[in-house]
């Protein structure tokens, strides 16, 4: 595991508890925000770690549709 995921907030996330999972996809997991600020505030997440959103490419269309 390259030392960005290692260090990734949201891929611990996605590798621990996966009863928190309020929903998953085979590329996305759903969970609600532990410091929400909305009755309904929710995190969708990739499984597969992005380290920021210039790291996206044309491949990634259909996954950010998913998030939607």
């Amino acid at each position: 595991m390259a030392s960005g995921v290692q260090d990734c907030v949201f891929c611990h996330i996605i590798q621990s508890d996966k009863r928190k999972y309020l929903k998953e996809t085979e590329n996305t997991v759903v969970i609600n925000d532990r410091s929400p600020k909305a009755p309904h505030h929710y995190l969708v997440l990739s499984k597969r770690h992005i380290a920021r959103q210039n790291d996206l490419t044309p491949a990634d269309i259909d996954l950010v549709k998913e998030m939607e």
